[in-house]
């Protein structure tokens, strides 16, 4: 008697376990002003499970019966939505919900930027003018430094005169102060051994591009050579002599608004030319 009353008790227990797990369904429609809505996210809050609304904004989802539970439903451009909700086991219950548009009203964004006329090329370089004194050359010219650079290349050591990427020495655009100086080199009187017009004891500052320049420096094929005299600030005054030549330099400001810069040089190539053999 004992024995069989032991396996009513087993049998028993599990029948009233399985009773409790019974599950009911809710289902419905989610829509909007306009119709119904596809792809709307139905979660129940504090699980992983949910489901998507298919294409005529349906859906379906089992819950177990006896529990409350909080179903969210979200969708992108609209107002998630949290209703509760509790099932009994094999009863289907309808919940349809209507969406409203989430308006987020944004705040304006002001970007202020400054245009900036010298938008500098990848082909731009920007010279120190004492290097400008430190290249050895006969008659210090001021031209040699620019030799340096890829692409330039000068007929030869006593010559003023250069070329960019095999043009022609009349293919390069000089500019001083931003204004354009015509035959440079000294071409038109056949001495491209001459002085070049360009002062390196007067120089302020040094720009030369290969190619890529501003529209505003015309339209020379090769290069461009912008020169900028230095703004005297006070009195100076300097002065050198030597076998091949002699220069001198005199700056200064009268008042707050008048400047004045002016430099004078002089080249002898006799005695270097003279050791040369003929």
């Amino acid at each position: 008697m004992k024995r069989w009353l032991v396996s009513i008790l087993i049998l028993v227990v599990p029948l009233g376990l399985w009773a409790q797990e019974g599950t009911g369904t809710v289902r419905g429609i989610v829509q909007d002003a306009k119709g119904p809505l596809a792809g709307v996210t139905v979660q129940v809050s504090g699980t992983g499970r949910g489901v998507v609304t298919d294409a005529e904004g349906k859906y379906s989802l089992p819950l177990t019966a006896g529990i409350r539970y909080s179903l969210r439903f979200r969708f992108v451009g609209y107002r998630s939505q949290s209703l509760p909700i509790s099932v009994e086991e094999g009863i289907t219950y309808t919940l349809d919900v209507t969406m409203l548009e989430n308006t987020l009203v944004l705040r304006a964004v002001e970007i202020e930027g400054t245009l900036e006329n010298d938008r500098e090329s990848p082909s731009l370089y920007r010279l120190d003018p004492a290097a400008a004194q430190a290249v050895p050359t006969p008659f210090q010219e001021f031209n040699r430094i620019l030799v340096t650079l890829p692409g330039v290349v000068a007929p030869s050591e006593l010559s003023s005169a250069y070329s960019v990427r095999g043009g022609s020495y009349d293919e390069n655009l000089v500019y001083v102060n931003d204004m354009p100086v015509y035959r440079p080199f000294l071409i038109r009187a056949g001495q491209q051994e001459g002085l070049s017009f360009i002062n390196s004891d007067l120089v302020g500052g040094i720009e030369f591009s290969a190619g890529g320049w501003e529209p505003r420096y015309g339209d020379k094929l090769s290069s461009v050579l912008n020169i900028t005299y230095r703004r005297p600030t006070e009195f100076r005054a300097a002065a050198s002599a030597g076998l091949l030549g002699a220069t001198a330099q005199v700056e200064g400001k009268i008042g707050k608004r008048v400047s004045y810069l002016a430099g004078i040089r002089h080249k002898r190539a006799q005695y270097l030319l003279n050791t040369l053999p003929t």
